[in-house]
């Protein structure tokens, strides 16, 4: 079980609201300016050394992975964000932290990660037909399905609601929505944890850096 407040309980709510203010209101903006909240969250300093160590993460992968040539046209084109292998290069690059990502893992291989208290970056296909990805948290054996962080908002609302902390995403419907054969999923980790993630996932067609 997650730790997070429950999905659409009164907490939920009350955060989404809350949330909901920052993003039409553009409070969260003034906050900024005022010095009150973070100006760059974690997530912002990785996407600028995603876009500063472009060029290094492209000649890294390719003379690894000579398959992903293809991705060079991103890098020219300034959208290397948009490959989430080049924020696993970085992560490695910047923080020394071991990555993985495959496109054939399974909802058991999920689940074993996720004991370790390693979240999971996995791919979805949106209503729009693009792809998206989420950070899988944890999950309920019982109510068979995932806890999710989703940066868009709340899938379930066709993100009307744009809060997307803790939405939970049954297995089947993460099994239907998956860009992977049946799951595409991404990570990092230290050292340690690498050996096991590499048990958990040997049977797989893996990807992994170094």
């Amino acid at each position: 079980m997650t730790q997070h407040i429950r999905y659409r309980s009164l907490s939920w709510w009350f955060k989404a609201l809350t949330f909901q203010a920052y993003r039409i209101f553009g409070v969260r903006h003034f906050f900024k300016m005022l010095g009150l909240v973070q100006k760059y969250t974690p997530a912002d300093i990785l996407m600028q050394y995603v876009l500063q160590d472009a060029e290094l993460c492209y000649h890294q992968l390719i003379k690894k992975y000579p398959e992903y040539t293809w991705t060079n046209k991103y890098v020219k084109r300034g959208l290397s964000y948009v490959i989430p292998e080049f924020s696993l290069l970085t992560c490695y690059n910047h923080f020394n932290l071991f990555a993985f990502w495959c496109d054939d893992a399974i909802i058991s291989d999920c689940k074993k990660i996720l004991k370790l208290g390693l979240p999971i970056n996995t791919s979805i296909r949106l209503k729009s037909g693009e792809r998206h990805t989420i950070l899988l948290i944890g999950y309920d054996e019982e109510r068979k399905l995932f806890y999710a962080h989703d940066p868009l908002g709340d899938y379930f609302s066709n993100y009307k609601i744009m809060y997307g902390a803790n939405i939970e995403f049954p297995f089947y419907k993460i099994l239907k929505i998956s860009t992977g054969n049946p799951l595409r999923i991404q990570l990092s980790c230290n050292s340690y944890q690498s050996e096991l993630v590499s048990e958990i996932l040997h049977l797989r067609k893996l990807y992994s850096w170094p």
